[in-house]
């Protein structure tokens, strides 16, 4: 599949928790070291030990609450089909070659469970989410949740229509300015 960052959310598993540890190890020591200052030390990657902890509490995790472990992995091409059945189900048509397009120009985070699919194209530049489609309103908020804290700066959510209300809690929740 084309496209500039594509990526499919789903439930973790435990196969999942060394990849998901580097994840978290390159992210945070590239955060830390955009945040330093000058004289500040030299941020270093966790050692052996803080990595196997890291992998046993994620493992705690997924015992305890398996429903709220998610990972991103890369999308194939059954993911358009898909996505535009769920576009002619909500609003009565797909976005068929659309999405060719945006798939080379935007970042496609979708959630591909059976009963509450969804899918949201982020602009990384931009700052903000020009296309969410979900079948369940709490699928909706996790992508929308996705897209805002893909942001750097400002950003903007627009064409927020009455069924989606669940938007304006996100925002709110959020603490965005809503006008």
């Amino acid at each position: 599949m084309s496209g500039m960052n594509a990526a499919r959310i789903r439930l973790m598993t435990e196969d999942d928790l060394h990849d998901a540890e580097r994840a978290s190890t390159v992210t945070f020591l590239d955060s830390d070291r955009l945040a330093m200052r000058v004289g500040d030390p030299e941020p270093e990657p966790p050692t052996p030990d803080v990595s196997r902890r890291w992998i046993d509490r994620m493992r705690f995790f997924l015992t305890v609450d398996p429903e709220g472990c998610w990972v991103a992995e890369d999308n194939d091409d059954n993911d358009l089909e898909w996505m535009d059945r769920l576009d002619a189900d909500l609003r009565g048509a797909g976005h068929g070659p659309d999405h060719r397009y945006m798939l080379n120009t935007l970042r496609l985070v979708v959630h591909d469970s059976r009963d509450r699919p969804g899918y949201v194209y982020i602009n990384d530049t931009a700052g903000w989410a020009p296309l969410l489609a979900a079948a369940h309103p709490e699928t909706a908020r996790l992508l929308l949740w996705e897209a805002l804290a893909s942001t750097q700066d400002e950003t903007l959510v627009n064409c927020i229509t009455t069924p989606n209300h669940w938007a304006v809690d996100v925002g709110l929740a959020a603490r965005l300015h809503l006008a």
